[in-house]
């Protein structure tokens, strides 16, 4: 099997930021990617998943974060092990909807 890569600089919760991306990921899976970041990081990592997304790169993220989750395309919220909710916020091939012009209001 491949070696699975790590953008972490440490153990799991260390709160080290994170490093560069590995080469040509096709998937991305962060768990947890901003839970101990200030911030000012956190809009960092939210923007380079934006880069490897718009690269083509598929990137789930884990979070207990409503602020995390809403920068998302997709949300799904589980309860008890069960998918609870399942929201599109934004079209798979756009930005990320904090990205997305709000609408005109007439």
């Amino acid at each position: 099997p491949p070696a699975r890569r790590s953008l972490g600089g440490g153990p799991p919760g260390g709160g080290a930021p994170p490093g560069p991306p590995p080469p040509d990921p096709v998937l991305l899976l962060a768990d947890e990617p901003t839970g101990a970041l200030d911030s000012h990081s956190t809009t960092e990592v939210l923007a380079l998943f934006d880069e490897l997304n718009a690269a083509g790169r598929t990137v789930v993220v884990i979070t207990h974060e409503d602020d995390v989750a809403e920068h998302a395309k997709r949300v799904l919220r589980m309860r008890d092990g069960r998918i609870v909710s399942d929201e599109r916020a934004a079209a798979v091939a756009g930005p990320p909807p904090r990205h997305t012009a709000p609408a005109a209001q007439p």
